[in-house]
């Protein structure tokens, strides 16, 4: 092993030794997603999941779309990495849907906030990034 390496595995170390330090020292640093989990109302993580749920299969159905339509004839170099990154979103895409569905499955609220949370938000980001870069194609075009 290179001393780079030995530098990562000493330092992920520390840094697990520093965290279960801190839960012990200090078990209240977790209790607020605790009593965010505990707060929460059935019926509101059930929304969070649906519309997570379906903010997930809108992304795997474009990344479907952009991985056998559109690249389908595509043979250089860029195209072929534009593949293998799109093939990788979708694996990682598909495991964050399967953990959504197996704790909304177990009822686990945690899980499911968590995911949603991040999902919607990573959504509306996008949605916004997408929502400015028409009006700015849309002022080049008036010019």
């Amino acid at each position: 092993m290179t001393p780079q390496k030995l530098i990562r595995i000493g330092l992920a170390v520390v840094l697990v030794v520093v965290a279960l330090f801190a839960k012990e020292k200090f078990p209240h640093l977790t209790d607020g997603l605790r009593a965010l989990a505990a707060r929460v109302t059935p019926n509101f993580v059930v929304g969070v999941a649906i519309v997570s749920e379906i903010l997930l299969a809108i992304l795997i159905g474009v990344l479907l779309w952009d991985r056998f339509i559109r690249l389908r004839h595509c043979r250089s170099y860029d195209e072929q990495m534009g593949r293998g990154i799109t093939n990788a979103l979708l694996v990682f895409v598909l495991a964050v849907a399967a953990v959504l569905a197996i704790g909304a499955f177990y009822r686990s609220r945690v899980i499911v906030l968590g995911i949603g949370y991040c999902t919607i938000g990573l959504s509306l980001w996008l949605v916004g990034g997408l929502i400015t870069e028409g009006i700015k194609s849309l002022r080049k075009r008036r010019r």
